[in-house]
Formats: C-alpha cells, structure tokens, sequence
C-alpha cells in the first residue's frame, strides 16, 4: 500500500496569523515581535535568534493564557475542509513548525492531524523564562524524512509559507508554497494563494503520476 503524507507548517499556512505576534498583543509588544518575525520569514534573520529576540520580549506570560490564546487562534480559510478531503483520500497529515508545543498541540488536536513537532517553551512556576528547546531549527528536510520513515510515506507533499520552510519544501516530492515569501515562491515547486483548498487540485495529479509509476 503506498502511503502519501503531507506536511504543513503552522503559522501563515495553517492558522491566518503569526502567533507569536497574537500573544504579544497581550502586553504590547506586537510591532517589536512583528519586525523580527518578518525579517525571519524573509530569511534576513537567523531562525533561533529570532526565536530568542521574540521570546525575550514575552518572558513572563502566563501558560494559561497562551493555551487560552491558541484556542481562539483563526484557521486559515479552507484549512479545516483541507485537512478533511486529505485523510478522506488515505493521506497521513502533520505539522512540522518553528512554532511552540503549547500551541500545535492545540492546532492538531482541532484540525485531527496525525502528529506534529514543534518547539518547547521552558515554564518555570507557571510562566514563560524565555528559554526554549529547539526541536525544528533549519532541519525541516530531516523532519520531513523521518516522519516519511515513520508513517511508511512512499510519496510527500510540503506546505508553507516561510524561508525556514525551504529546506521541506525542497525535500518533498512536492514542495508547495503557500501565500509565501520570495524566497518561498523561488523554492517552491507550486505556488497557491488565500486558500488552502487550491492545494487539492496540485496535490491529486502528482500522486497519481506516482501511482502509475509503481503499477
């Protein structure tokens, strides 16, 4: 049995907003945290020190309210009925993200994916320290390979949005970019817009090309 699997980053491809971006609206912070994810997402700033300069600013948070936060986070449009048709189809679903445990875990128990990797935020006493273990930082190919591995995947699709969404892209059979960045869309094999059901239509063609192959 040949076992498709695609994989989505989260942030701007699976939610319509930035997290990180959200949460710093709680305290005031939101332009300062918007300027070093753009720059991040556009590859002009390295991925874990964005992390830090973001995380530095929102020290202090409470897990509550983040978890708070993520249930209330907007999908993108066609996310949901995305997802739906995929595993209809046979697919395995996941998310590999830059974003946090907290969050994903949220996000794919909402959506009904198979599994995710995110990062991990240090909490001490309830609250955020700033501190972080980096689980997804350049390595999204690796990831995608091991989850291939995994799930038996004869065949992988990759969705995202942002320059640390490259190297997957790159690694997957099909590599989608999805409202991306330049350098996303120079990457990318396919490129859609505003919604993610256009992905539907690119994806269906390659796996059969796929399937005729092993016949």
């Amino acid at each position: 049995m040949v076992v498709p699997l695609v994989i989505f980053d989260m942030d701007g491809t699976l939610l319509a907003c930035e997290t990180l971006e959200v949460i710093a609206k709680e305290i005031g912070v939101v332009k300062e945290v918007k300027e070093i994810t753009d720059a991040a997402m556009n590859g002009k700033l390295d991925f874990e020190e964005a992390v830090k300069m973001r995380l530095n600013l929102l020290r202090g948070i409470g897990v509550e309210k983040i978890v708070e936060i993520a249930h209330e986070l907007p999908l993108m449009q066609g996310a949901q009925r995305t997802i739906n048709v995929l595993k209809k189809k046979g697919f395995k679903i996941g998310i590999i993200t830059g974003g946090f445990e907290l969050v994903a875990e949220v996000i794919a128990d909402k959506l009904g994916v198979d599994f995710f990797v995110a990062n991990k935020l240090e909490v001490v006493g309830g609250v955020l320290t700033g501190e972080f273990k980096l689980n997804v930082n350049g390595n999204k190919d690796l990831l995608l390979r091991n989850a291939a591995l995994h799930w038996g995947a004869k065949i992988t699709v990759a969705v995202g949005d942002g320059a640390n969404d490259i190297p997957m892209l790159k690694e997957a059979d099909l590599g989608i970019g999805f409202n991306g960045k330049p350098v996303v869309v120079a990457a990318a094999n396919k490129n859609i817009q505003n919604d993610l059901r256009n992905i539907l239509p690119i994806i269906d063609p390659i796996v059969q090309k796929f399937l005729n192959k092993v016949k």
